[in-house]
C-alpha cells in the first residue's frame, strides 16, 4: 500500500532582469587572477549558483562603467558577439577569464579584461558548501545607426531595420536560385582566400547568418564565429554579394527568415576547397526534416524539454544551439551543444535531441539519402503574467511577501488541503510542480501558472490548494511602502511505498 507524501514548499522568485546595456568607459588596468588548483574542481552546474554582490543592477552598473568599445575594432567596423566563460572561485574570486568565441581578438581581449576585473562574486554551493562555479556571459558588440558604437551584455537586436518581421523557424526555408549546386558554383567562383590568411597559416570554418527578406534580398550579415577576423571579412563579403535568393514562406506566403551558413577556408589546394562547408544545408536538394514538419518539432519539444529545476529557482534563461548529426537512416547521432547555459539547461537541450525520433534524412543533388548535420536551437524561457499588475522587482524590495504565521502555518495548511489525486496515485504519478503568482499590495494571489510540471493532474491540484490560500503579507518597497512582487511556489509530489 503507498504512503502519501505531499509537501509544498515556498519561495521567491522574481522577473528576470534585461540585460539591455549601453556602456562607455575609460579602460582600467587589468589584474589576472591566480588559476583554480586541480584540487578546487569547478563545477558545471549547482544548486546554488554564483551572483555578483548588489544582484542584477550592480553587475549592469559595473558593466555600464567599465566596458569600452575598442577604438580600433570602431575604425575596422569590427561587430559580432563574444561569449566568455570564466571560474568563479569558491571565495568569488573570478580566474580562468577565455573568450570561447569571438568575431575578432580585439573585441574578445576587451570582454575577457572587463571580466577579470570583476571584484570577487557570491559564490555558488553545492550541498551547503562553498565550491568554484564555471559561468558563461555573451557581450555583443555593435555599431549604432549614428556611425558610434555600443557594446551590451547579451543584448535583444532588431532582425532587419524596418518592421518586416524575420523568422526563425518556417515551413520552407529559402533557398538559393539554382539550388545547392549553384550555390556551390557561386562561392568557388567569388570566395577568394585573402593572402593574409595565407601567410599566417589562417584556415577553418566561418559561420555567417544573414536574412534573406521576403523579396529575395540578402541583408543583416554577420559572422557568429570564424578562426580570424580575416577571414570573417571576406566570408561576410561573399554572401553580401550574392544575388536574391528564393524567399522562406509560411503557409505559403514569402517572409523574412534568417539563415545560417558555414563558409569553409582550407588551405589544401584552396581554389578546390575553399567554399561552403559540408554541413551547411545548401549541398543538399533535400534537407532533413523532423517527421510532420517544423509544427511537429515545435510540439515535439515543448512536450520533451523539462526546465532544470536549478535553472528555474536561479531564473536561468536563454538559448542552448545544438548540433547533431541525421544520418542516412534518420538516425539521430554526433549530438552537441555550441554553447553553454548553466543551471543543467545544456545538458537537457542534449538529452532532449538525442531523444528526438528519426527524422526525414537530406538527399543529396543525385535524390540519395545521405547523412546531414542540422542545428536547432533549444530555448529555455520562463515567462511571468503579471495580469497587469505593476510588479516590485527584487531589487527594490525591503521586505518579501510571507505566508501569515510562518513556516509552520505553512505547513499546517499545506497537510490540511492537498490531496494526492487518486487516478495520479494509481499511476504512479509523482514529481514537482513549479507555479509562479503575483502577490498583490494586499497580499491575495492572483496570476497563478505554471512553469514546470510532470502532470496535469498534479498541476491543478497544486493551482487549486494555493488558490484556497489566506492572503500573504505583502511586500515593502525600499520606502516601506506595500507593493506586489512576483513569487515561485514549487509544489512536490512524492510516492513511497
Amino acid at each position: 500500500m503507498y504512503k502519501l507524501y505531499c509537501l509544498l514548499l515556498f519561495g521567491l522568485l522574481f522577473g528576470g532582469y534585461t540585460t539591455d546595456l549601453w556602456a562607455q568607459s575609460d579602460t582600467t588596468e587589468t589584474t589576472e587572477a591566480s588559476a583554480v588548483t586541480a584540487a578546487d574542481k569547478p563545477y558545471r552546474t549547482v544548486s546554488t549558483m554564483p551572483k555578483f554582490i548588489g544582484g542584477h543592477d550592480a553587475l549592469r552598473q559595473y558593466l555600464s562603467k567599465n566596458l569600452t568599445y575598442p577604438q580600433s575594432a570602431m575604425e575596422q567596423n569590427i561587430q559580432g558577439d563574444v561569449m566568455v566563460e570564466f571560474v568563479i572561485r569558491k571565495d568569488g574570486v573570478i580566474a580562468d577569464v577565455h573568450a570561447l568565441s569571438s568575431p575578432d581578438p580585439i573585441l574578445a581581449a576587451e570582454a575577457e579584461r572587463v571580466i577579470r576585473n570583476m571584484p570577487p562574486w557570491i559564490p555558488g554551493e553545492q550541498d551547503g558548501k562553498a565550491v568554484s562555479v564555471y559561468y558563461t556571459v555573451p557581450i555583443a558588440f555593435y555599431m549604432n545607426g549614428g556611425g558610434g558604437a555600443s557594446n551590451t551584455l547579451f543584448q535583444e537586436r532588431k532582425a532587419i531595420p524596418d518592421t518586416d518581421t524575420a523568422y526563425r523557424m518556417v515551413s520552407k526555408m529559402p533557398s538559393f536560385p539554382g539550388g545547392g549546386s549553384a550555390l556551390k558554383k557561386y562561392l568557388s567562383e567569388h570566395l577568394n582566400y585573402p593572402q593574409r590568411a595565407r601567410e599566417l597559416n589562417l584556415q577553418g570554418t566561418v559561420l555567417v547568418e544573414f536574412v534573406v527578406r521576403k523579396n529575395g534580398q540578402v541583408n543583416q550579415v554577420r559572422t557568429l564565429s570564424a578562426p580570424d577576423s580575416v577571414l570573417a571579412a571576406e566570408a561576410e563579403r561573399v554572401v553580401r554579394n550574392m544575388p536574391r535568393w528564393i524567399p522562406g514562406e509560411i503557409d505559403g506566403k514569402a517572409v523574412s527568415t534568417y539563415y545560417k551558413m558555414p563558409v569553409a577556408f582550407r588551405l589544401q589546394d584552396a581554389a578546390e576547397q575553399t567554399g561552403i562547408a559540408q554541413d551547411s544545408a545548401a549541398i543538399w536538394s533535400k534537407q532533413p526534416s523532423f517527421p510532420g514538419g517544423i509544427a511537429a518539432l515545435a510540439e515535439y519539444l515543448e512536450d520533451a524539454v523539462h526546465y532544470p529545476l536549478v535553472a528555474i529557482d536561479e531564473d536561468i534563461q536563454g538559448t542552448v544551439m545544438v548540433a547533431f548529426t541525421v544520418n542516412a537512416d534518420g538516425s539521430i547521432s554526433d549530438v552537441a551543444a555550441l554553447n553553454q547555459l548553466n543551471g543543467g539547461c545544456t545538458e537537457e537541450a542534449v538529452r532532449v535531441v538525442e531523444a528526438m525520433p528519426h527524422w526525414i534524412p537530406a538527399e543529396n543533388i543525385q535524390g540519395e539519402k545521405v547523412a546531414a548535420q542540422y542545428r536547432i536551437p533549444i530555448i529555455f524561457q520562463l515567462k511571468y503574467a503579471s495580469g497587469g499588475i505593476e510588479v516590485t522587482p527584487k531589487a527594490m524590495l525591503s521586505k518579501f511577501p510571507e505566508f501569515p504565521g510562518g513556516t509552520e502555518a505553512y505547513e499546517a495548511f499545506s497537510k490540511k488541503y492537498i490531496t494526492y489525486p487518486n487516478f495520479a496515485a494509481k499511476a504512479g504519478i509523482q514529481g514537482l510542480v513549479f507555479l509562479s503568482c503575483v502577490i498583490d499590495s494586499t497580499g491575495a494571489i492572483t496570476v497563478v501558472q505554471t512553469l514546470r510540471s510532470p502532470d496535469p493532474i498534479l498541476t491543478k491540484e497544486a493551482i487549486r490548494v494555493v488558490k484556497l490560500m489566506p492572503k500573504w503579507i505583502p511586500a515593502e518597497d525600499l520606502q516601506g511602502k506595500k507593493v506586489a512582487a512576483m513569487a515561485k511556489l514549487p509544489v512536490t509530489f512524492r510516492l513511497t511505498r
